[in-house]
C-alpha cells in the first residue's frame, strides 16, 4: 500500500492539511511500557502492528479468551465497500480490505495457518434501489479486473455454480476468514513481545504523574504503563475517558443451517441484503441481522431465523434450505452513528469545546490552537460488523501515529475517522440551531 500525502513534522502542523482541532498528537518520546484494553480483532491488530515494529506490549482482556465475542466470527466476510462517487466509508473501509489481504498473505507465507478462502464473493443486487446504486457504480467507476469486475445474471450463476436472476459484481479477492482463527495468528506473529492477561477487565484509569495507572473491577491497580490503546469496543464508553462518545453496541444474529443437495453446488459466497457461505461441514453461515430497539437481546431469535430465510428466499429460491433446523451465533457489535470507526489520539472534550468554541458561531477566521490529547492515549472502536476490513488498517494508523511514521491513508480519511469528530459536529449544530430560519 503507498504511503498517503500526509506529512509528519513534529511542531510544524502548518504544513500539514489537517485543521488544527484534528492535529497530529507528537510522536512517543518513549516507546516501552504500552498496554492495550482488548483482546478482540481491533485489539489484537494494535498489538500486531506495534510487535512488527519490536516494540513490547502488554494486552487485557476482560474475557476468558481473546477473540469470544464479535471477533469470533467463523466465517466473515472481507470484501471492498463500492460506491458510485467513491466516498470517504467506501475509500476507507476498500483500503482497509486490500490492508487485510496483505496482512493476512503475509501471516500465510509466515507459517501461520488459519481459515480461509478468498477465491472471490459475489456482490448482488437484489433490491430496486441496489440495482439502481450498482449500475451507477459500473457507470461512474472502473476497476482492475482483480479488484471488481460487473457481472450479468447469465456469468453471475457460473460463478456461483447456482441460477441467479441477479447482476451484481464478482470480487476475485475477497470471500471469507475465520476472525477466531485469524485473531490467533496475530497473536502467535507477535511472539515474544506480547504478554496476554485473560479475565482481566480494566474498569479504571488514573494518570499519576507520567504514567497511566490501570485498575481492575476491585479496584486494584494492575499496571502502571506510559501508553495505552483503548480497543475494547463499547465497553470503552465504562471508561471515563472515553464516556462522552457515542459508541453502542447492536446485537445481530447469524443463522448456521443445514446444507442439502441443491445448496452444496454453491460454490463461492454471496453477499445481497444478507450473505450465504458455501456449504462447509454440511451447514452454510447465513446473515445477518441488526437489533435495533433490542440492544440487551443476545438469545437466538426465530423472527431473526425467519429475516435472513425471506432475504434467501429473495434470492434463490430453489436452494429451499431448512431453517427449522437452524442454529445462531448471536453477538453484539460496537457502532458509531456514521458507520466509521474512531481511531487516533483522545482529547479531552470540556477543553475541546472551549478552545474551538468560536466555530460554534461559525468563524473559522480564527487562528486556532493545536488539539490538546491526554498524553499517550490512544482509541480504537467501533469497527462494528466491518472489523475484519477496518480494525488492522486503524492499527497501522495509530502505529504510524505513536512513532512519527507517515500514516497510510490520506488526511481526510484520517479527519473522517478521529475521535473529535463527533464534538466537532456538536459545535456546528449549535451553530445550525442558533441561526435564523
Amino acid at each position: 500500500m503507498k504511503s498517503a500525502n500526509i506529512i509528519w513534522q513534529s511542531g510544524q502542523t502548518n504544513i500539514s492539511p489537517i485543521p488544527a482541532w484534528y492535529a497530529l498528537p507528537k510522536p512517543l518520546d518513549t516507546l516501552e511500557s504500552i498496554a492495550i484494553i482488548g483482546g478482540g480483532i481491533a485489539g489484537l491488530a494494535c498489538a500486531y502492528a506495534l510487535c512488527k515494529r519490536g516494540l513490547s506490549v502488554e494486552l487485557f482482556e476482560a474475557e476468558s479468551a481473546i477473540a469470544t465475542k464479535a471477533s469470533s466470527n467463523a466465517e466473515a466476510l472481507l470484501r471492498p465497500q463500492l460506491s458510485p462517487d467513491h466516498n470517504l466509508p467506501d475509500q476507507f473501509y476498500t483500503e482497509g480490505y486490500f490492508y487485510t489481504s496483505q496482512i493476512i498473505h503475509s501471516l500465510i507465507n509466515s507459517g501461520h495457518i488459519f481459515e480461509h478462502n478468498l477465491n472471490g464473493l459475489l456482490h448482488l443486487a437484489s433490491t430496486p434501489s441496489s440495482l439502481k446504486r450498482f449500475a451507477k457504480i459500473a457507470e461512474k467507476r472502473e476497476f482492475p479486473s482483480d479488484v471488481a469486475i460487473a457481472v450479468d445474471p447469465l456469468r453471475a450463476s457460473e460463478l456461483a455454480g447456482i441460477s441467479l436472476k441477479n447482476s451484481g459484481f464478482f470480487y476475485p479477492q475477497a470471500g471469507t476468514v475465520n476472525m477466531q482463527e485469524f485473531c490467533q495468528a496475530l497473536l502467535k506473529a507477535c511472539g515474544d513481545k506480547l504478554i496476554i492477561h485473560t479475565k482481566q477487565k480494566i474498569s479504571r484509569l488514573e494518570y499519576q504523574a507520567t504514567k497511566w495507572a490501570l485498575y481492575n473491577d476491585s479496584d486494584h491497580m494492575l499496571i502502571q504503563a506510559k501508553t495505552i490503546i483503548i480497543a475494547n469496543a463499547a465497553a470503552a464508553k465504562e471508561l471515563s475517558h472515553c464516556q462522552d462518545y457515542p459508541i453502542s453496541e447492536l446485537p445481530g444474529q447469524v443463522s448456521i443451517v443445514p446444507s442439502n443437495s441443491s445448496s452444496q453446488s454453491l460454490k463461492v459466497p454471496l453477499a445481497y441484503e444478507g450473505y450465504i457461505t458455501p456449504a462447509k461441514n454440511g451447514q452454510h453461515i447465513i446473515g445477518s441481522t441488526y437489533r435495533r430497539g433490542r440492544e440487551q437481546d443476545l438469545s437466538e431469535s426465530s423472527r431473526d431465523h425467519q429475516l435472513v430465510a425471506d432475504y434467501l428466499a429473495r434470492l434463490a429460491p430453489q436452494l429451499n434450505l431448512d431453517f427449522a433446523k437452524a442454529k445462531a451465533w448471536v453477538k453484539a457489535r460496537s457502532i458509531t452513528p456514521d458507520h466509521l470507526p474512531m481511531v487516533g489520539a483522545i482529547a479531552n472534550k470540556a477543553t475541546f469545546m472551549q478552545a474551538y468554541q468560536k466555530l460554534a458561531d461559525g468563524n473559522n477566521r480564527v487562528v486556532y490552537p493545536q488539539a490538546e490529547y491526554w498524553p499517550n492515549l490512544f482509541v480504537s472502536i467501533g469497527h462494528g460488523s466491518k472489523g475484519l476490513s477496518s480494525s488492522l488498517l486503524s492499527a497501522e494508523v495509530l502505529a504510524c501515529i505513536m512513532t512519527g511514521q507517515t500514516l497510510p491513508i490520506v488526511a481526510k480519511t484520517y479527519q473522517a475517522i478521529h475521535p473529535s469528530r463527533f464534538w466537532l459536529r456538536e459545535l456546528k449544530r449549535q451553530t445550525c440551531c442558533s441561526s435564523p430560519c
